[in-house]
């Protein structure tokens, strides 16, 4: 049976890791609502349902090829869970 304890909970949503990638996590998803509505006005505008997906991983495969390991995964992290966002609004899920 699980325990409540709620001294583990306040330290671990106080911690330093956890607000780091909680902050990084944010970034991703910032960031691949700016390469998304770049991508959408200068390249090229995907017509099909949930296109828009491919843009956020894009932003996504660029965090994890530019930034270091510790950065580009929460960063790429946060970008695949809007594209995943994204393709659910689309699709009326949410």
């Amino acid at each position: 049976m699980a325990a409540i304890n709620l001294n583990s909970a306040t330290s671990t949503l106080t911690s330093a890791a956890f607000l780091k990638s909680a902050v990084l996590i944010v970034v991703g998803s910032l960031l691949a609502q700016v390469v998304v509505s770049y991508m959408r006005s200068n390249v090229y505008d995907v017509q099909v349902r949930g296109g828009d997906a491919i843009y956020a991983l894009v932003g996504a495969l660029i965090a994890l090829m530019v930034l270091p390991n510790g950065y580009g995964r929460n960063i790429a992290l946060g970008s695949t869970a809007t594209a995943v966002r994204t393709v659910a609004a689309d699709y009326g899920v949410v």
